[in-house]
């Protein structure tokens, strides 16, 4: 006779006792371990799989910030070169003399305060954009956070771990290059300030000229008497 018998003869067992069976299981099936859930309830492997299409959509912004960037500079140029050659057009009639507020070169005047105005607006999307890849940045540091705390959530297999580890190289990658275009936006910006500064005061004398039909500055400069304000329009 076994214990159980020896404490319950005949193998009766009090109402409430439950009695251990030995054997085979019969219960639920144990879930394979690629399926055991991570925390929030999402298996491992779909939470690789959302981290991955997480830093797809990193870097995607990151190349759409990279085209702007690229599509500014090509408008700031196109502004800037038609600036210069308006002002050249401006100063070569004005150095062999012209009659005084020649409409011609009026007209040429205004043209280049209107791409001084447009490379004003420029730097402005410019700084919209540089607050934009600063918070891109951000994202991309979270991620990358989110991605190391997932090599220690339970229930993994190899494969999840090889392509976090992908993704973590590729998210890396992509921050190196946000950082290099917050630099590059930084200096575009810094070079179009200084250029805007200065040439609005350059612009702001050949207001002189142009009233007078020559260069030099007229009467009024010499007698310390009112100067035009650098965005005046004729």
């Amino acid at each position: 006779m076994d214990h159980a018998s020896r404490l319950h003869p005949g193998g009766a067992y009090p109402r409430g006792v439950r009695r251990l069976v030995r054997g085979p299981w019969h219960g639920r099936a144990v879930a394979p371990a690629s399926s055991v859930t991570a925390p929030g309830g999402a298996t491992v492997s779909a939470r690789v799989q959302q981290l991955r299409a997480d830093q797809n959509a990193v870097a995607s912004s990151h190349q759409a910030q990279v085209n702007q960037l690229q599509a500014l500079r090509n408008a700031l140029g196109g502004e800037a070169r038609g600036y210069n050659t308006a002002v050249s057009q401006i100063t070569s009639r004005l150095s062999v003399g012209t009659t005084p507020a020649n409409p011609e070169m009026v007209a040429r005047w205004n043209q280049a305060q209107g791409h001084l105005d447009k490379i004003t607006g420029d730097i402005g999307v410019l700084n919209s954009l540089a607050t934009q890849v600063t918070t891109q940045a951000s994202v991309a540091g979270h991620l990358l956070d989110t991605i190391r705390s997932t090599y220690n959530v339970g229930g993994a297999v190899d494969e999840d771990h090889r392509q976090l580890r992908q993704i973590e190289a590729d998210t890396n990658r992509t921050m190196q290059a946000i950082d290099r275009l917050i630099g590059d936006l930084n200096g575009e910006i810094a070079r179009q300030n200084a250029f805007l500064a200065a040439e609005r005061s350059n612009l702001a004398g050949l207001s002189y000229g142009v009233s007078a039909g020559r260069l030099g500055g007229g009467p009024a400069t010499a007698a310390g008497g009112p100067r035009p304000y650098p965005g005046r329009r004729f």
